[in-house]
């Protein structure tokens, strides 16, 4: 149910466009299942993930990004994004 009130506020927010959305948390119960609906959906995505172990659980067609703790990642993580949908709790 969660999931079906969060897609149509990301999709407000993209206002019709192809850029990339940035997905925190993404491999957290709320962050993988939104991840696969955006997926089918086509929408183009990048998952922050903390633990390279991590990086195994995301959807084909995910672009990862891993947080390494640098000044510069949320610089590095957030270019070329149109938007963030921030899941870390």
């Amino acid at each position: 149910m969660g999931l079906l009130r969060v897609l149509p506020q990301v999709k407000i927010l993209m206002n019709g466009s192809t850029g990339k959305v940035l997905i925190t948390g993404a491999t957290g119960f709320i962050g993988r299942n939104l991840l696969s609906s955006l997926v089918k959906l086509g929408w183009s995505l990048r998952a922050a993930v903390c633990d390279v172990r991590s990086l195994g659980i995301l959807p084909p067609g995910v672009e990862p990004f891993l947080l390494r703790g640098e000044p510069d990642d949320w610089l590095r993580a957030t270019e070329g994004v149109k938007c963030m949908v921030h899941l870390i709790g």
